[in-house]
């Protein structure tokens, strides 16, 4: 009875290192998406007007730091692993790290907003740009006012992004470290 009770307990400590594993990777597939899918839906939120710019960012940023902090728990808590879901768990790191890297790069580029906005102004844009100039432009006010919060929004959206992408660089680091669970 106590060998058998010696042989269950190592494989119940063992189960959930790699169902812990799997998930990760699961984790960061999932998160991956849904980084394209704030990325794919980024035109129409600003064709929207800053205000749903900002709300789409803000989510896919709050969701990005809770990605990369459960990728670097994973990586932390999960030091013993074969090659293969090793390699996988790299695999969607980098698959993540790209689709935010992309995220961050649209959607801290004060540019964006301002060029959505004046798509907003129809096809006689190079009128109503001259017309803005002058300040009689009835969508001057406007566009002047979301390309400035687009200036300002950017200024914060930087920093959130940045820990982001620190983070997930620090968690490739450490796959690929020689200590790390991917050395050769």
């Amino acid at each position: 009875m106590k060998l058998a009770s010696l042989l269950v307990v190592p494989l119940m400590l063992a189960v959930p290192t790699i169902a812990f594993e799997q998930s990760a990777i699961q984790t960061l597939r999932v998160a991956t998406t849904a980084a394209g899918a704030y990325h794919s839906k980024f035109p129409q939120a600003l064709s929207e007007g800053p205000e749903a710019a900002i709300s789409n960012i803000n989510s896919a940023t709050a969701r990005a730091a809770d990605e990369a902090k459960a990728a670097m728990t994973g990586l932390t808590v999960q030091s013993q692993s074969n090659k293969g879901q090793c390699h996988q768990l790299a695999g969607a790191l980098k698959g993540y790290f790209d689709a935010m890297t992309t995220l961050s790069h649209d959607a801290t580029n004060p540019a964006v907003f301002c060029s959505k906005n004046i798509d907003r102004l129809g096809p006689s844009m190079g009128w109503n740009l001259r017309l803005v100039r002058y300040g009689i432009e009835p969508y001057a006010a406007t566009l002047k006012r979301d390309c400035k919060d687009g200036e300002k929004l950017v200024a914060g959206l930087a920093g959130g992004y940045k820990i982001v992408v620190d983070s997930l660089e620090q968690a490739q680091a450490m796959l690929e470290s020689p200590q790390g669970k991917c050395k050769q």
